[in-house]
């Protein structure tokens, strides 16, 4: 019987720890010390979790599609922006048709700032962000490549991609 006291004591200090870190890692100690964290700062947070979490699962769910220029249909196949547009659209959240445009219109985030469902852009070529993907943790992204590739998961760091990273770029705040 003090076993199972015991048990169930260390269980619930556990929660509270493993929820204090977890707000603290969300809002930053100087957040948590200088104000209450309302429901509603909490449900948002949920939210943009499980926002983040639909968009991995969303373009996992592409993986093997062909990339096809220009194209945004699973029918015939998918280049960079147009897979990151569908995979955002059936989200909910409306983002620009090309990389570039997608560049231009997010708020940008270095690399070590990187969150789940965010975008990462890349120069492939000489003239600026021309290719898009998007982040999927542990230094990885999901994207579609080029023509004669499919969908596929990639090192943001690898020797071809880590040079040409410009950024990552962010629409869920």
């Amino acid at each position: 019987m003090k076993r199972g006291y015991i048990i169930k004591n260390f269980i619930r200090i556990v929660i509270y720890i493993t929820l204090f870190t977890f707000s603290l890692t969300i809002y930053g100690q100087s957040d948590v010390k200088s104000r209450k964290v309302s429901k509603i700062d909490k449900t948002d947070e949920v939210k943009k979790l499980l926002i983040r979490q639909k968009i991995l699962t969303i373009s996992l769910s592409y993986l093997g599609t062909e990339y096809w220029p220009g194209g945004q249909s699973t029918e015939y196949g998918m280049d960079c922006s147009g897979f990151t547009q569908l995979v955002y659209k059936r989200v909910g959240i409306n983002i620009p048709r090309t990389a570039y445009e997608q560049y231009l219109k997010s708020a940008k985030v270095t690399r070590s700032y990187l969150k789940k469902g965010d975008l990462v852009f890349f120069a492939t070529r000489w003239l600026g962000v021309n290719h898009v993907g998007i982040y999927i943790g542990d230094n990885k992204f999901i994207h579609s490549p080029s023509i004669g590739k499919c969908i596929k998961i990639d090192l943001l760091n690898s020797r071809y991609w880590g040079p040409r990273f410009i950024s990552g770029g962010r629409y869920i705040y």
